[in-house]
């Protein structure tokens, strides 16, 4: 899903077929709807004879790149199949959750995986710093692994600019989860003590909240004036909400990468994130996109948003400038372009490190209003 835009520039450009284990997003109660994926092939492996795709595109034009080694069992055994039969193979990869025993069982299985697949991998697309980490952890060669992102698409809008008088929105569009840290912005909000008006609107609750951690957090801050906690809302609206937002704040336990922040970021709003979100590789070097805050801890989140909400709201100008530099670097066409990028560096079996698009200053479109 958080894909779906790539492939659709990637199509442009080549032959492309998604081979899915279920329709839908998944996600359909959060707002997320599956995507239309024009000039993309569509097919759902239970429904097909996946051995028979396997071996008709068996040859060195067509590359297979599967989502994960383990993520689910149907596209793990057309993995092995794919090898067996000497596909051209990539993988597409989300750093795992390592505490606990879990955490040691999946560390033993990643340098297993190192010692038996390796060898079998043109590049591993990762997602965030903590994917890199994890891969080199477990043996697999550093020239293998390819820095890689979630791109969304981006809705034909106009900049946004809030009167002066209204107070300073923050948004936080994310489930209402420990791990997302909605605790930690939740407390934050409740207790900043700051001359300056401000208000925080949460999309973030299933429809019956019938979460524990959910009916816990309304009951603890429902009732504050400046905090709205509501319902999540379709996909559509919550870009529209994010792009009227002054700052969009994720301060995740643990995220992979953070769709949301590609989201506000093609919308013009800057950000707030937790160095643990995969996604704060595209802020730490990039003041103009907003702020990275860490540890994830109420002290140092409240500590961000004072100094932000002090510096006042973002100016016309530079919403332009974050979305024209979203166009530039995480849209679809960038991606694709890196992918190219990728598939070259594999074919002529260079380990020369290749730039991520936002990590590469010289490209420019013009921006959009």
């Amino acid at each position: 899903m958080h894909q779906s835009v790539f492939l659709k520039a990637l199509a442009q450009q080549h032959d492309v077929t998604l081979v899915t284990i279920r329709r839908g997003s998944g996600r359909e109660e959060m707002g997320w709807f599956e995507p239309e994926l024009p000039g993309v092939t569509l097919l759902q492996i239970t429904e097909i004879d996946w051995k028979a795709l396997i071996r008709k595109h068996s040859s060195a034009d067509t590359i297979h790149v599967f989502a994960g080694l383990h993520a689910f069992a149907p596209i793990h055994r057309a993995f092995l199949y794919a090898r067996r039969y000497h596909c051209r193979i990539g993988v597409y990869a989300e750093p795992l959750v390592m505490e606990g025993l879990p955490g040691l069982i999946k560390h033993l299985r990643g340098l297993s995986d190192a010692f038996r697949f390796a060898k079998n991998l043109e590049f591993i697309l990762c997602i965030g710093k903590a994917c890199r980490r994890q891969y080199l952890g477990w043996g697999f060669p550093a020239y293998k692994l390819f820095d890689w992102a979630y791109v969304t698409e981006s809705i034909p809008s106009s900049i946004q600019q809030r009167a002066e008088d209204c107070p300073f929105r923050i948004i936080f569009p994310a489930s209402c989860s420990k791990r997302k840290g909605a605790d930690l912005l939740l407390e934050a909000t409740a207790s900043l003590k700051i001359n300056i008006p401000f208000e925080l609107i949460c999309y973030s609750l299933s429809s019956d909240a019938r979460d524990t951690f959910e009916q816990k957090m309304q009951i603890r801050y429902g009732d504050i004036e400046h905090i709205r906690l509501l319902p999540f809302i379709e996909n559509h609206s919550v870009k529209i909400a994010i792009g009227e937002a002054d700052l969009m704040v994720l301060p995740s336990r643990f995220d992979g990468w953070g769709a949301v922040v590609n989201e506000a970021l093609g919308a013009g709003t800057p950000v707030l994130v937790s160095d643990r979100c995969g996604s704060s590789t595209l802020i730490a070097d990039h003041a103009l996109l907003g702020s990275v805050f860490s540890p994830p801890d109420v002290v140092a989140l409240k500590e961000a948003l004072s100094r932000i909400i002090g510096e006042g709201k973002p100016t016309f100008d530079r919403r332009v400038r974050i979305r024209a530099w979203a166009e530039n670097h995480i849209s679809g066409l960038a991606l694709a372009g890196h992918f190219n990028a990728i598939l070259g560096a594999s074919h002529e079996r260079s380990r020369k490190r290749i730039l991520t698009p936002w990590e590469n200053e010289s490209t420019h479109v013009e921006p959009t209003l």
